[in-house]
């Protein structure tokens, strides 16, 4: 179990749908993961089709946030009498279609009750009192659409969302956060990451940000001040999840016009560098996105496929696949030195 963080450069699922998609093929699993209750984000999604009604969405970075009350994704939600959400699974995806396993997480000061319609007609409500910790609702067996409705809204209800997956394989979640450098990441509350960890642990833990620090114009002095920061990020999670892997993956390619046409920005390769040595100082992984998507000025050549947009930062559905398939070897690599070092050892 993977998760995924990162800016607006995944949002959408881009690129993370894709390297989910390879792995579940090689790897075995299905089911896209996490899915937020009541996201705005809905609608930009190719990897789950979600609707929702009666529910309100805090991010991280929108006033007003009650930190105190958000889930590992940084977002929560506050669900109205009636409220409902449906997810189903997606058609561009084939591992995406189906899942066996439908967990629902939530925290209730007081009381709530839970209607859960399953693609087989079965429905069954559950009623939950109230508690400090974060609550799972796990409904099991071969599903391509399930539908929670709410009823019995007590005072302090969140939702926080819907991990839809199967039992073996790999499965990731895509946290994406439009705006956010990462270092939020270290405010989250750790019981709800001990929580999440109880119920639903993580092998790797990724974490791929640096759009919103790799600006024209930031000095190193601003980007180390970043990466210094971004080590209680990593701190944070290696104290919430001390069985899983942490690896930091770099920027990737972002192009500017200058007077020689669309260039690299100078503060990008600026950031690569600064990542690996964070990476270096809290003895977690390293993976130099930027040189693996094809290094300076890749982002260009994915514009003039029409793979990218024109601010020459983000992907498209395509791009995020043509970037996938880069990409992905490397895992398979890793794995194939890791099993062979094993080997050696054994000899």
């Amino acid at each position: 179990r993977i998760a995924y963080y990162g800016d607006s450069y995944i949002e959408g699922d881009i690129f993370t749908a894709d390297i989910r998609e390879m792995f579940q093929a090689k790897f075995g699993g299905s089911g896209v993961g996490w899915v937020d209750c009541g996201t705005g984000l809905a609608n930009l999604r190719r990897s789950v089709v979600q609707k929702h009604s009666g529910i309100k969405e805090y991010s991280v970075v929108k006033k007003p946030f009650n930190y105190d009350r958000q889930s590992l994704a940084e977002r929560y939600y506050i669900p109205s009498e009636g409220a409902r959400v449906t997810a189903k699974g997606s058609r561009f995806y084939e591992h995406a279609k189906y899942w066996s396993s439908a967990k629902l997480f939530f925290r209730t000061a007081s009381s709530i009750s839970v209607k859960v319609e399953t693609p087989d007609g079965s429905s069954v409500s559950h009623f939950f009192d109230g508690s400090p910790d974060v609550r799972m609702l796990e409904i099991s067996g071969n599903m391509q659409s399930i539908t929670y409705r709410f009823s019995d809204v007590g005072e302090g209800t969140t939702l926080f969302g819907m991990a839809l997956e199967s039992g073996k394989g790999v499965i990731l979640d895509n946290f994406s956060m439009r705006g956010s450098s990462g270092t939020t990441l270290a405010k989250i509350p750790m019981n709800t990451l001990y929580d999440f960890n109880n119920m639903r642990p993580y092998d790797l833990i990724i974490l791929h940000f640096g759009l919103n620090v790799a600006v024209k114009g930031n000095p190193v002095s601003v980007l180390r001040a970043y990466t210094n920061k971004m080590k209680k990020a990593v701190q944070h999670f290696r104290a919430a999840f001390p069985t899983a892997s942490i690896l930091v993956i770099s920027v990737p390619d972002r192009d500017q016009r200058s007077a020689d046409g669309i260039k690299t920005m100078r503060e990008v390769k600026n950031l690569v560098t600064l990542q690996d040595r964070l990476a270096a100082d809290m003895q977690v992984g390293f993976f130099n996105f930027f040189e693996a998507m094809g290094g300076e000025e890749s982002v260009k050549q994915l514009v003039d496929r029409n793979m990218a947009n024109k601010d020459y930062t983000h992907l498209s559905f395509g791009g995020g696949r043509a970037v996938a398939k880069k990409v992905f070897p490397s895992f398979v690599a890793g794995l194939d030195n890791y099993k062979r070092r094993k080997k050696i050892e054994q000899e």
